[in-house]
């Protein structure tokens, strides 16, 4: 019997934090031990025996208890950005989120990357934002329409239809609480579509400056990657 456990550890006011397993019973493991056994005049036997061998093993503690640690060391290291997302990932926080179902997942994805440019996938399936994807990004939030890319209101949407199916809110109550903003939103981009080129244009030019492969592991050209490619044309199909 284990338990995925983290300790956080405050000493002298410096708060420190371990991940692993804490183990409280090993079971048959008592008896049979760790595998593989090498009998002294015998054949190798197989398969292994099971082990707690997954992750770090960590004492048996109980919530405020107190220690004296066995000795300490410092390491010399540095900060590491987190990597970007990779598919697996993505589908895990939608799934999370309440985004989509197993049957349209992977189509939110394609939409996003394929058929709108606003990511790509580099290196190990990885998932990185285009300028155009960084752009729109920085535009609504510049109009404070961040609704308009996290995945709440999107969210919001999935739920109303089970609520539909549940007979908790008609479809047209449903329609019209999910519409209405987003014709506000399409209007107040309109209003201010000056600023959103505005916007798209400097990622446009950050873009044929910046190497996207020493940055993410992978590069293809970017949609709308040098300035004189983009016009308000484009930029009114995307809204």
């Amino acid at each position: 019997v284990g338990y995925k456990t983290t300790v956080e550890v405050d000493c002298a006011g410096e708060g420190f934090k371990a991940n692993g397993l804490m183990i409280t019973d090993r079971a048959y493991l008592r008896i049979y031990g760790p595998g593989p056994i090498f009998p002294p005049n015998g054949p190798r036997l197989q398969p292994y025996f099971d082990n707690w061998n997954a992750q770090e093993e960590l004492p048996s503690f109980e919530d405020g208890e107190q220690f004296q640690p066995s000795h300490k060391n410092l390491r010399d290291s540095e900060t590491v950005k987190p990597q970007m997302l990779s598919e697996v990932d993505l589908l895990t926080l939608m799934e999370k989120n309440g985004i989509g179902t197993d049957a349209t997942q992977a189509q939110h994805i394609e939409k996003v990357v394929g058929e709108r440019g606003y990511a790509k996938k580099v290196g190990e399936n990885r998932l990185v934002p285009t300028n155009i994807g960084e752009a729109l990004v920085a535009g609504y939030d510049f109009l404070q329409l961040g609704f308009m890319w996290q995945p709440t209101k999107r969210a919001e949407m999935e739920k109303d239809v089970d609520n539909i199916h549940r007979g908790s809110i008609t479809k047209e109550d449903a329609i019209r609480k999910n519409i209405e903003p987003m014709i506000r939103a399409f209007m107040k981009c309109e209003s201010n579509e000056e600023d959103l080129i505005r916007i798209v244009k400097r990622f446009v030019e950050r873009g044929r400056h910046v190497n996207v492969e020493e940055q993410y592991g992978g590069r293809e050209r970017d949609l709308f990657e040098d300035e004189e490619d983009f016009d308000e044309d484009m930029f009114n199909n995307i809204l």
